[in-house]
């Protein structure tokens, strides 16, 4: 997925600075299938595991990281993305 997006995120930055760019239905398709997927995993999967391991401290502060991570406002009744957001960065 980390590829998929990679090759997405070069074109949406392009439009982003105001340049013409192309998005092919085939690429955004492929990352939106992967990325439904992974979200799946972690609903059914992940975020159960999460609840029985973590307390609800734990999880607040797993969840603050992950939004800074992606550029979000976790304090906010929900949270938001900011101007300079650039989601799903490598790390």
């Amino acid at each position: 997925m980390s590829r998929l997006w990679h090759d997405l995120d070069a074109t949406l930055a392009r439009v982003c600075a105001g340049e013409v760019a192309r998005l092919a239905s085939k690429q955004v398709a492929r990352f939106g299938s992967a990325h439904n997927a992974h979200i799946e995993v972690e609903k059914q999967v992940v975020l159960p595991a999460m609840k029985r391991v973590f307390g609800k401290d734990d999880r607040q502060a797993i969840g603050r990281v992950m939004a800074q991570r992606r550029g979000l406002d976790a304090d906010g009744p929900t949270a938001q993305p900011t101007l300079a957001a650039r989601p799903m960065k490598k790390h």
